[in-house]
């Protein structure tokens, strides 16, 4: 065992680093899942595939349904229940279950995506406290970041704060026409370039080296010789990003056979032939283990491991929790590997180091915040007081939706709006003199806005007073 000091800081970022930009944490993606895909309704689409030549057998559906809307069972956990069934070769219909495993993984990505589609200004707002993170990308020169979320998030920041990004494809691009007479683009990863290595950056670059461990909503496998291809905004800013992640698929020229099948999109390339791009979303419990073909390249734990032991010293965890035992695995290998490695925590509802990972004493620190409270602190950029309040409203109203309360957090912030605006007009209209002369409605109006600005009464300032009434210390 060597004893060498590194003092590189790499990230290892779950489902919570992305929660302050608007995506789900694992329950709160259960609950949208089970919000769009009850019983019935899978029943409803299972008749549908069947009429389409797809679907599986009614009795597979009675015999998940209880699974699916069983609420103390997560996504990945119901989703590894149909891995089981498909793993078991004395069945008969295993792979009907395979089926349908797919298909869910097919909607989780869907729900992912619509976070982007739906929440683009809210997500573009959340960056601007993300500032920390392009320092410490800065301060790292290159930064890694080793994701095991499926969203855009990290590429939308790097956008936002102008930050070079590498995800390992080199500048070889595919594209294929668009339903509006466009290209859409991707850069193309062959398994040689895979074997040999990624294109990332190098000593001394400020950039970001991303890795996604578990796939993403915009990446594909390409071909029976096992390319993969990752969509290329056109835009650079980080609208074009979200938006175009977004709705990339809108923009394809589905084949008129094919179309979208379980698991894939068929589309049409240049030459009217048909090409199929299959999605590397990874979920469920068997991840890595070589019982089940998965389109995400299992090459990239191995370019994790030699990335990590080349040079960093002290790995960042922000929002795992340490349900994937083959990253488990992977932390373990890592930490014995050297004594003068370390791991730090960082999540705001932890109070003790995770049993998995509380293996090496002296060497694993908690830091109970949040992503936005940990990048302001190691980027040393504090704040301002409309940031803080900003932050403080937007996890308040969040949480209030996630609760089932956002229609009446809406409602009673509006008669909050609505009585402080009138209490300061009756104010306002009683301190005029009776001899003050008439002013024109211009005048007035202008006069109206000066006096609600001295009291305070803009839109950030309202917002930031009603949650400030309501929320807990936590917000």
């Amino acid at each position: 065992m060597t004893t060498t000091s590194k003092d590189r800081i790499a990230l290892f970022i779950g489902a919570g680093f992305s929660y302050e930009l608007g995506m789900p944490l694992v329950w709160d993606l259960t609950k949208e899942l089970g919000d769009c895909l009850t019983g019935d309704k899978l029943r409803e689409l299972n008749r549908g595939w069947i009429k389409q030549g797809g679907g599986v057998l009614p009795k597979i559906i009675e015999d998940f349904v209880p699974h699916l809307e069983d609420k103390n069972l997560h996504y990945e956990k119901k989703i590894e229940w149909l891995e089981d069934r498909y793993l078991d070769y004395r069945n008969p219909h295993r792979n009907e279950y395979h089926e349908l495993l797919v298909r869910m993984t097919e909607t989780v990505g869907g729900i992912i995506n619509l976070r982007h589609a739906n929440n683009i200004p809210y997500i573009m707002k959340g960056c601007e406290l993300y500032s920390g993170f392009a320092a410490l990308a800065d301060a790292q020169r290159p930064l890694w970041v080793f994701s095991l979320n499926h969203d855009a998030c990290v590429e939308a920041l790097c956008a936002s704060f102008d930050t070079p990004l590498y995800d390992g494809f080199p500048n070889d691009y595919v594209t294929f026409p668009s339903v509006d007479g466009s290209v859409v683009k991707f850069a193309r990863l062959s398994m040689k370039q895979l074997e040999h290595g990624l294109v990332f950056a190098g000593d001394g670059e400020c950039a970001v080296n991303l890795l996604k461990l578990h796939g993403s909503i915009d990446t594909f496998r390409y071909t029976d010789v096992q390319d993969w291809l990752k969509f290329r905004p056109q835009g650079s800013s980080a609208e074009d990003v979200l938006r175009e992640t977004s709705t990339f698929e809108e923009s394809l020229r589905v084949h008129p056979e094919f179309g979208k099948m379980n698991g894939e999109i068929a589309c049409c390339d240049h030459d009217g032939e048909v090409q199929f791009l299959r999605r590397t979303l990874l979920s469920g419990g068997h991840k890595f283990q070589g019982v089940i073909n998965h389109n995400a390249p299992m090459e990239v734990i191995k370019i994790m491991r030699q990335a990590l032991d080349q040079d960093v010293g002290t790995l960042i965890l922000i929002g795992y929790s340490g349900g994937d035992e083959h990253i488990n695995q992977e932390l373990r290998k890592w930490m014995d590997g050297d004594n003068d490695r370390h791991l730090v925590i960082v999540d705001p509802h932890k109070d003790t180091v995770p049993s998995v990972l509380d293996q090496w004493p002296g060497r694993v620190e908690l830091k109970k915040e949040r992503a936005t409270d940990f990048f302001c602190r190691v980027g040393r950029i504090p704040r301002t007081p409309e940031q803080e309040q900003w932050r403080k409203a937007r996890a308040f109203i969040r949480k209030q939706k996630e609760d089932g309360k956002g229609d009446i957090v809406k409602a009673d912030f509006m008669a909050f709006m609505q009585e402080e605006y009138l209490k300061a007009g009756v104010e306002f209209a009683t301190s005029f003199p009776p001899e003050a002369p008439v002013p024109t409605t211009e005048e007035a109006r202008n006069m109206v806005l000066e006096h609600f600005a001295s009291l305070g009464l803009n839109p950030v300032e309202l917002l930031s007073r009603f949650v400030n009434d309501r929320a807990d210390e936590d917000t």
